[in-house]
């Protein structure tokens, strides 16, 4: 029988374009308090050219990572250069919850964790998605792991749960 693919998504640009836009605009205040000397010029095209080449990065990060989840298994797939890709069978499932810092608050950013049996760390850590997705996500975790020690009622609601 044929795996089927129920929910899949990415992380979110949101932060990466958030943080680019905070570089841009501190090269431009460094331009406009440094006009006249030649050097500040150059400094300003070197640090417009990191910011660029950051925003590549992240869109190439993101373009490259991506969540999966299917009848079967929770997937990640993730990497740019070194392709690296996790499978976790629903009845390994044993923990989920779902993380916001201030700055993901402030953005509308969350992430997913997700953990099996015998591990440290979290198994799977779906970063950076947009709060939409990992509601889905959660929906979908608590549908198909019944059993595992996820978040419940208000706790879910409020992400307040932690390994």
């Amino acid at each position: 029988m044929a795996e089927k693919v129920i929910f899949e998504t990415k992380p979110s640009l949101r932060r990466a374009h958030l943080s680019s836009l905070v570089y841009a605009l501190l090269t431009v205040g460094i331009r406009y308090l440094a006009s006249s000397s030649a050097i500040a010029s150059w400094l300003l095209l070197g640090v417009l050219g990191v910011i660029l080449i950051h925003m590549l990065y992240e869109t190439v990060r993101v373009a490259c990572t991506s969540y999966r989840i299917t009848d079967q298994y929770v997937e990640l797939e993730e990497g740019i250069v070194a392709r690296k890709s996790k499978r976790v069978p629903w009845l390994k499932i044993t923990n989920f919850t779902r993380e916001q810092s201030v700055s993901g608050r402030m953005l509308g950013l969350v992430n997913v964790l997700i953990d099996t049996p015998g591990h440290d760390q979290w198994e799977l850590e779906f970063f950076e998605l947009a709060m939409a997705d990992a509601d889905r996500i959660m929906e979908l975790l608590q549908e198909y792991v019944p059993d595992a020690k996820g978040p419940v009622g208000e706790a879910a609601a409020e992400g307040n749960v932690e390994k």
